[in-house]
């Protein structure tokens, strides 16, 4: 996974009209936590989680491309935004 994660930075930087090697120096040291969550399917329920809502304190997260969405960031307003699947193309 850190391999993963390191050839991904450079697509993040390019996406945020960085230089590719923008968050080589911050991050040359690897401190990192692999959490490996699996949910049993169940039928959809209004305001029903897998994980309750909660802050990651992590530069990235990866999560397995399924048919149910699975990431939404709180905005400002308290309103939930769903986060589109990236189809990067790592180098």
């Amino acid at each position: 996974m850190d391999d993963l994660a390191r050839r991904f930075l450079p697509v993040v930087a390019v996406a945020l009209d960085l230089e590719p090697t923008w968050f080589d120096a911050a991050l040359s040291d690897s401190q990192f936590t692999l959490r490996l969550s699996h949910y049993p399917p169940v039928a959809a329920l209004a305001n029903q989680f897998g994980i309750a809502p909660h802050t990651d304190s992590n530069f990235m997260t990866f999560l397995a491309h399924t048919e149910v969405p699975g990431l939404e960031v709180r905005m400002p307003s308290g309103d939930w935004l769903d986060v589109p699947i990236c189809r990067a193309r790592l180098p």
